[in-house]
């Protein structure tokens, strides 16, 4: 065998070597990824549980068929109107939600897989060191995920256009 083709063979192992890494990884994350979904459904029923225990007025919101039960795919057209639903049910709901993590796995729950993804990093972070963990900051990353990026751009150009 030739040098070049010794130098071509040992690339093309350290380059099987680093897939093979990086497939464990993605492994280990899918495996994590179906810990934490397995951890919000668990919270999801201990909610169910509990709901026996709220106020009537509480129980009525919960009863209700709600808007928020949609899914969002992450699109920035659905985006919107599902930011919207999703700070009527925070409102309506949240009590009986609990707490600022469970309601945060609420909204995390009713992204779709892809949405889910885009926002998994931080969402990871959140869970492991409780830092900014709140609804309403959940809303902020997943608006610059997938919100507008020019949207305060355009808000600016529109309020020039009119004066």
């Amino acid at each position: 065998m030739s040098t070049t083709d010794t130098s071509v063979l040992s690339k093309l192992e350290e380059l099987l070597g680093m897939m093979t890494e990086m497939k464990t990884k993605m492994g280990a994350q899918e495996e994590e990824l179906g810990a934490q979904k397995v951890k919000i459904e668990e919270l999801t029923l201990s909610n169910a549980e509990r709901k026996s225990s709220i106020s009537s007025e509480d129980r009525m919101h919960l009863d209700r068929d709600s808007p928020q039960e949609k899914e969002c795919n992450g699109e920035r057209f659905e985006w919107i109107a599902w930011r919207t639903e999703a700070r009527t049910k925070l409102n309506t709901n949240g009590r009986a939600i609990s707490n600022d993590q469970e309601q945060i796995g609420y909204l995390y729950m009713h992204l779709q897989t892809g949405a889910q993804k885009r926002i998994q990093q931080w969402y990871n972070m959140c869970l492991k060191t409780n830092t900014n963990c709140n609804p309403m900051e959940f809303l902020e990353r997943a608006k610059g995920t997938f919100g507008n990026p020019n949207e305060k751009k355009n808000a600016r150009t529109l309020l020039s256009a009119t004066k």
